[in-house]
C-alpha cells in the first residue's frame, strides 16, 4: 500500500476522506484488499474510490425455492420460452414419488428494505 500511495499520492487523501465519511468502508477495504499487491491492489482501491453506497447494499435478501411440474413452468414462463428451456435443461430436477411427474427447481430472490424511521413531526 505504501508503494501505491507513493506512486499515486492522491489515493491516500481520497481513501482517508472516504473512510472518514463511511466507517464500514474501511473494514470492507481491509477484507477486500487482504493479500493483494500491485495492479490487483490498485484495482480494488480504484473500485472503492468510485463506489457509492446504495440502499440495496443494506437490503436483506431472501431466497425462495419452488418445485414446479412442466405445465406450471409453462404457465410461469409463457412469454419467456428461452428461460423455460434453460430451467428444464440446466436446473435441478427430480421425479415426484407419488405422481411420477418431473419436478423442476425454480429459485427466486427478493430484497426486503428496512423501514426508515425519521423523527415525528408535531
Amino acid at each position: 500500500m505504501q508503494r501505491l500511495t507513493a506512486k499515486h499520492p492522491y489515493i491516500r487523501t481520497e481513501l482517508q476522506e472516504k473512510f472518514s465519511k463511511d466507517e464500514e468502508s474501511r473494514a470492507e477495504f481491509i477484507s477486500r484488499s487482504r493479500g493483494l499487491i500491485g495492479s490487483d491492489l490498485k484495482a480494488v482501491v480504484d473500485t472503492m474510490l468510485k463506489e457509492t453506497t446504495s440502499e440495496s447494499k443494506s437490503a436483506k435478501r431472501s431466497k425462495h425455492t419452488e418445485f414446479l411440474d412442466s405445465p406450471d413452468l409453462k404457465k410461469r414462463f409463457v412469454d419467456k420460452p428461452d428461460q423455460l428451456e434453460n430451467v428444464k435443461a440446466r436446473g435441478p430436477a427430480f421425479v415426484h414419488p407419488d405422481t411420477g411427474a418431473q419436478m423442476y427447481q425454480l429459485t427466486s430472490f427478493t430484497a426486503e428494505h428496512p423501514q426508515h424511521h425519521f423523527g415525528s413531526y408535531e
